[in-house]
């Protein structure tokens, strides 16, 4: 008789590949196989994934995103980084969901059926939150992204109506190559790490969210974000090997080593007033950049700005689903703002078109455009130490720009774009949809230099930054590059293009070349469109000047610059670089130049062939400094050393003259 209690546990073994390759190997048949991963990927990624630190907090925002929370508060404990916690005002984590979030680390309960009956997805869409929001994360890995800060942390959450608070206690394990050497292949169970969870009674019922507090943060993660590194070369003392280093404009100041009682070695240098609310805060993080151009550099930078610490806030501006820190969206602007606006052809060899706007009407009703596509009236603001994060862009303010002539005046240019996907094979195109809406803005100047190129942000949100690039752009003139800056609001499509950090496109997958291919095509019209405009504007400054015949070394100099995609600007000698004149002069696009950097090219004496010479030597400078500007020499040079740079050059051609 068959026992059927031990029948029923009686399993098969399958034979292993090993055994099949043997079996047939003789015969020549063909073995099919699954491919699997193996788990000692999963190790490696609980060691952290990210470039940055900052991206944990990002990562960590997201997930309060995602969680429907209308608001969350960060605190760093800046300037030292031993403990930084987030906390928001999510739905929180019940015990199923906080299990399966335990359980099941990379695979993520968003986007599936499993989502929505844990009640952290949409009910009847589950790439949705569940008050209707496009979910950021997708695979379950950004509780890893904390691996880049500290091992150890605390997760406190509580759903609203729950009688308890959940507290987690968390400790990721490290792993080291030697570790991994010893990696057994046929244990299925990859251990990353411990968790120990009580529950704590509640007071508050129908509060709800979550915190999380990061405990004991690495020294190579706080050395990173207190610029230490930077800091060891600015105050280093002097020896014949040292190379100068400039502290950034605005920084956190410097602490003591070991030190818990906060003595600065360098006194902060913040960008707004201790007494200044959180919105202030961020709109004078945003503006002092601005300021940068006309005081300090032609092109700065945010790494020669900002230390570690406030780029952290300018990127996490960047990356998250945030309104812009002043003025409207791009598609709400209307006919009264100072750029041209123009619509792109999606034809491959279409021209972009003038849009008109009737008075008061925006973009967005004359367009019938939807990005960011977030649910009406959404509301998520982001505070990290009391500062109001916001994306730090604006188009209400144009360095360099003028609305009274084209060569200067800003141009946006809007797109959008639906692949036709639907009648093609699901595994050629990588996914059915894919629809975005864009804008690409053409400005003489593009401040800080870092935003010049495109950014995708897909749920109004993205860990890439602007690619200077454009998707790997061919095109002879890279200097019009650095003129123009570019959002693409991802509506369907392009994820599954993402790689795993969320900081990089696979362009090897479709979405991805389709995307790229369009980008392309904008950026001929881009160009060929603000060509147009500015040789007219040239063409009609000629017209009116008609009866001036210009000099030999101005017919060089815009030869030259022409060439390369420039336009020659302006020289104004004055007596300083950084006087009220000096700095109404850049804002207005000219170059400055003083008086005393000149001189040594000038030969002494009052005679009339000294004054010929005076004025002839004073041309030349003028027209090399136009030269050096149009080449993008002068770009990454502080005034001041622009003025050393002149000076030595008039000293070179002055040799001899006096």
């Amino acid at each position: 008789m068959v026992n059927k209690n031990n029948s029923s546990h009686t399993e098969i073994s399958q034979p292993s590949l090993l055994q099949l390759l043997e079996e047939r190997e003789a015969s020549g048949k063909v073995t099919s196989w699954t491919l699997k991963t193996d788990d000692r990927v999963l190790a490696r990624i609980s060691d952290g994934i990210y470039r940055h630190p900052s991206s944990a907090l990002r990562e960590l925002i997201a997930n309060a995103y995602d969680a429907d929370a209308s608001i969350v508060h960060v605190r760093t404990d800046a300037p030292r980084f031993k403990e930084i916690s987030l906390r928001d005002d999510g739905y929180g984590m019940d015990k199923a969901s906080l299990e399966h979030l335990v359980e099941h680390i990379g695979g993520s309960a968003k986007r599936t059926q499993t989502g929505s009956e844990l009640g952290i997805t949409n009910e009847t869409d589950p790439s949705l939150s569940p008050n209707g929001r496009k979910l950021i994360g997708k695979i379950g890995i950004g509780l890893f992204s904390v691996a880049q800060l500290t091992r150890q942390f605390r997760i406190i959450t509580k759903r609203a109506g729950d009688k308890y608070r959940l507290v987690a206690d968390v400790i990721l394990k490290t792993y080291s190559e030697d570790s991994l050497a010893e990696y057994d292949p046929g244990n299925d169970n990859v251990v990353t790490g411990k968790i120990d969870i009580r529950s704590v009674e509640a007071t508050d019922i129908t509060s709800h969210g979550t915190e999380i507090i990061l405990l004991n943060i690495q020294p190579p993660a706080v050395d990173m974000l207190q610029s230490r590194e930077l800091w060891e070369r600015v105050v280093e003392k002097d020896n014949e090997y040292k190379v100068k280093v400039d502290p950034p404009s605005y920084h956190i100041g410097s602490v003591q080593i070991d030190d818990d009682q906060d003595i600065f070695r360098v006194l902060p240098s913040l960008p707004w007033d201790q007494d200044d609310s959180a919105e202030d805060k961020s709109k004078q993080l945003f503006s002092k950049m601005l300021e940068e151009s006309n005081k300090t550099t032609a092109k700065p930078k945010l790494v020669t700005t900002y230390d570690e610490y406030l780029q952290t806030l300018w990127n996490l501006g960047l990356s998250l689903p945030l309104p812009y820190v002043i003025g409207p969206h791009p598609f709400d602007l209307t006919s009264d703002a100072m750029p041209h606006f123009y619509l792109l052809s999606n034809e491959a060899k279409g021209q972009a078109t003038q849009i008109e706007l009737d008075e008061g009407q925006p973009l967005r009703a004359k367009l019938k455009l939807e990005a960011p596509f977030r649910p009406p009236n959404d509301k998520f603001e982001v505070f990290v130490d009391n500062v109001k994060i916001q994306k730090p862009i604006t188009f209400t303010e144009f360095p360099e720009a003028s609305r009274d002539n084209d060569r200067k005046r800003p141009i946006l240019f809007i797109g959008r774009y639906k692949a036709p996907l639907e009648k093609l094979p699901e595994n050629i195109v990588g996914g059915r949809e894919l629809e975005f809406e864009a804008y690409f803005l053409w400005t003489p100047k593009v401040v800080p230099t870092e935003h010049a190129g495109v950014m995708v942000r897909i749920a109004d949100a993205s860990g890439t930054r602007f690619d200077e690039t454009f998707f790997s752009y061919q095109v002879q003139e890279l200097r019009r590059l650095s003129q123009i800056s570019a959002e693409i609001f991802v509506r369907s499509g392009l994820d599954a293009a993402l790689n795993i950090d969320r900081e990089s496109f696979n362009f090897g997958h479709p979405h991805a070349k389709i995307l790229s291919s369009w980008v392309h095509r904008a950026m001929r019209q881009v160009a060929n469109t603000q060509k147009r405009l500015a040789k007219k504007e040239r063409d009609e400054e000629r017209e009116q000047a008609s009866i001036l015949q210009k000099s030999n070394l101005q017919q060089i100099v815009e030869k030259r610059a022409q060439e390369i995609g420039r336009e020659p600007k302006p020289v104004k000698i004055l007596d300083a670089v950084n006087d009220t004149i000096a700095i109404q002069e850049r804002a207005s696009g000219s170059i400055v130049i003083t008086t005393s950097s000149i001189q040594p090219a000038l030969p002494e004496g009052t005679g009339v062939k000294q004054q010929q010479d005076k004025m002839i030597l004073t041309d030349k400078m003028k027209s090399i400094v136009q030269v050096l500007e149009a080449f993008g020499v002068l770009d990454d040079l502080a005034y001041e050393k622009r003025e050393q740079l002149i000076t030595t050059i008039a000293e070179i051609l002055g040799e001899g003259n006096q």
